[in-house]
């Protein structure tokens, strides 16, 4: 043989027919193993997908809420909102006059200035008297129904006649 033939035999291993035939029983096996965790993985995949769907079906954007003040804005433009609000104020005065109508409903509270209280019930006689600096509104118990009324009308009366 000459020096450049590159013909020289090569050792290879030896394998018996024993190791063959392990090597493939293993292999065998691993490829029952890979098939079955390919079976579980494909049911894990199909039962997140719909846990994935579930989920998103309560994680949908809810729109923003209009504010009630406002009419919805929807083919109206701002030209026409103008034009319906003497058409609205016609018709808000229109329920007032309603409802101070009605039998047995007391007529709306006003005031007479912007920054003073609104307007008392009373008589100007009642109204216009100055509290003593000292008055204390006494504590009474509501009477409940189960006792007797004369003690509790005396009681009542006891007690605001000891704060006079």
């Amino acid at each position: 043989m000459a020096a450049g033939d590159d013909t020289t035999p090569t050792e290879t291993p030896t394998v018996t027919v024993a190791q063959l035939e392990a090597l493939t029983a293993q292999m065998k096996q691993n490829e029952e193993r890979l098939a079955q965790i390919q079976a579980e993985n494909a049911t894990l995949r199909a039962e997140n997908a719909s846990l994935v769907q579930a989920r998103n079906r309560y994680r949908a954007p809810v729109p923003p809420m209009q504010s009630f003040d406002t009419p919805p804005l929807t083919g109206a433009t701002g030209a026409a909102l103008g034009q319906e609000l003497p058409t609205l104020r016609k018709r808000l005065e229109a329920m007032e006059l309603l409802l101070a109508r009605l039998p047995g409903v007391a007529p709306p509270i006003t005031k007479s200035a912007p920054n003073c209280y609104a307007d008392t019930p009373f008589t100007d006689a009642i109204a216009l008297v100055e509290m003593p600096k000292k008055f204390i509104v006494p504590s009474m118990k509501m009477y409940d129904g189960t006792t007797d009324p004369d003690n509790h009308i005396a009681s009542t009366s006891n007690a605001c006649s000891q704060r006079q």
